[in-house]
């Protein structure tokens, strides 16, 4: 993974993870509202896995955040 890549998805997974503090979820209930494994859910949060497109929609919509704001933030850090 180039190194903008690299950082950008990193990004991505603090906000969606900051996403499931505000919400006072753990991983097992995103995992349970995503059909997601834990195991898997957790790399993406802790940046370890790329997360893919499909994934990105269905945990920002389980979180209840638009993936436009997720991406926005990852990218602006606003």
């Amino acid at each position: 993974m180039r190194e903008y890549g690299r950082k950008y998805t990193l990004a991505i997974a603090a906000e969606l993870d900051a996403a499931r503090g505000r919400k006072h979820w753990a991983v097992e209930d995103v995992a349970k509202a995503t059909g997601l494994t834990a195991s898997t859910l957790r790399r993406y949060f802790r940046g370890e896995r790329e997360i893919n497109i499909s994934a990105f929609i269905d945990i920002c919509a389980a979180l209840g955040v638009e993936p436009g704001v997720i991406l926005h933030k990852a990218q602006f850090g606003e």
